[in-house]
């Protein structure tokens, strides 16, 4: 069995339109491994990124403002000259002055925009079940077009870095090895492997010169363990 099982969470309620994972199977982490219904988000978020894409009412204010900076500009001039008055002036300014506002105005709106899309992407992404860490699928709990609620276990995940074995051993055979000592073992599979033992339980009913123990598989062939049941595990002849 694995000691480190992590669980693929619904972060949304609806129905579970889709879901591409089977026992077993090796996912990574951040995987896509099924999805609930997300037309309505899908439809707002599209909605929402053609709006924050749209920046023609920023380059509008943007010109009307350049267009009354130059006039200012002019009049100012002519007020040197003194063609026109100092209300004409003032005139100027105050189209000026509200040229920026609306460009100011623009731009507000344009960065609410960028921020409704990324809300509607996250909304949208809320849909997605993702597997949270690298490993192997131990139990799948749902199936598509189940209605899930938010926080439902749709699924577990198994990391084959920190799997551990059960079995059955003989009290003479943990006295040879020691506390801390390895061990051979066969799998059901005929592949040989090192083990270490981590805990020592109660006789196997029936057998008192069998225990119960616990095993940890080296490093360098625990990643390649099947995290499925191991349905044979003998000490090799």
């Amino acid at each position: 069995k694995p000691q480190i099982i992590e669980r693929v969470v619904a972060y949304d309620s609806g129905q579970l339109v889709s879901l591409g994972i089977r026992i077993g199977d090796a996912v990574v982490a951040g995987q896509e491994v099924g999805s609930l219904d997300d037309d309505d988000q899908r439809h707002r978020y599209e909605v929402a990124k053609i709006r924050a894409k749209d920046t023609s009412a920023v380059r509008r204010a943007e010109a009307r403002l350049n267009l009354q900076q130059a006039r200012y500009a002019d009049a100012q001039d002519r007020r040197r000259r003194r063609l026109i008055n100092e209300n004409g002036l003032n005139q100027y300014a105050a189209e000026m002055a509200a040229a920026q506002a609306e460009l100011d105005a623009a731009r507000i709106a344009a960065e609410l925009n960028q921020l409704e899309l990324a809300r509607t992407e996250a909304a949208l992404e809320k849909r997605k079940l993702r597997s949270p860490i690298a490993g192997i699928v131990l139990e799948v709990a749902k199936a598509p077009g189940d209605m899930i609620g938010k926080g439902t276990v749709v699924a577990r995940i198994g990391d084959p870095r920190a799997v551990t074995l059960a079995a059955s051993l003989p009290k003479k055979v943990l006295e040879a090895i020691g506390e801390n000592g390895t061990l051979p073992l066969k799998l059901a599979d005929g592949r040989i492997i090192q083990a270490s033992v981590l805990s020592v339980g109660e006789a196997v009913k029936g057998h008192p010169d069998l225990l119960h123990v616990e095993l940890a598989p080296s490093s360098s062939v625990a990643h390649n363990l099947s995290l499925t049941e191991v349905s044979l595990i003998t000490l090799p002849a």
